[in-house]
C-alpha cells in the first residue's frame, strides 16, 4: 500500500493546478496551499482534499486518477517538488495569498478578496 504524505499531496496538487506554469508560478501555487493550511490550522491533505477547493481532487475528475500515477523521475514532477520545497523554505512570491484562480475566469468569491499578484495564468488573492 502506498501512503501519501502531506508533502506528496502538496506536490501532486501543484502539478495538477500549475502543470503548465514556470517554476515561479508553481511556487506561488505551493505558497497558497501552505498558507491556507497554516492559517486554518489544518493539514495540507485536509486543505487540498476539501470539496470544491482544488478542482482536480473533485470526485469523478479524471485528472485526479492521472495524478496518482505520477513518476517521481519526471522532470515536470521534480520541478513541482522544487516549487513545494521553495515555498516550505519561505518564498513569498504570492505575497501571503490564500486563494487563486485561472486568469480566464472570475469566480464569485474574487470580489470579496484583495488581489495581490498575477503570474502566468493565475491571479492571487488574500481575504479582504
Amino acid at each position: 500500500m502506498r501512503i501519501i504524505s502531506d508533502g506528496s499531496l502538496g506536490i501532486i496538487t501543484v502539478w495538477q493546478e500549475a502543470e503548465g506554469e514556470d517554476l515561479r508560478g508553481k511556487t506561488m501555487v505551493a505558497e497558497v496551499i501552505q498558507e491556507r493550511a497554516r492559517r486554518s490550522g489544518k493539514s495540507v491533505g485536509e486543505v487540498v482534499l476539501k470539496l470544491k477547493q482544488f478542482s482536480e481532487w473533485n470526485e469523478n475528475d479524471p485528472r485526479s486518477i492521472r495524478s496518482l500515477l505520477l513518476d517521481d523521475e519526471d522532470p515536470a514532477v521534480q520541478e513541482c517538488a522544487a516549487a513545494w520545497y521553495a515555498a516550505s523554505e519561505g518564498s513569498q512570491h504570492a505575497k501571503g495569498a490564500t486563494h487563486y484562480h485561472a486568469a480566464h475566469v472570475r469566480p464569485w468569491w474574487a470580489d470579496k478578496m484583495t488581489e495581490v499578484a498575477r503570474h502566468g495564468n493565475h491571479v492571487f488573492y488574500v481575504e479582504a
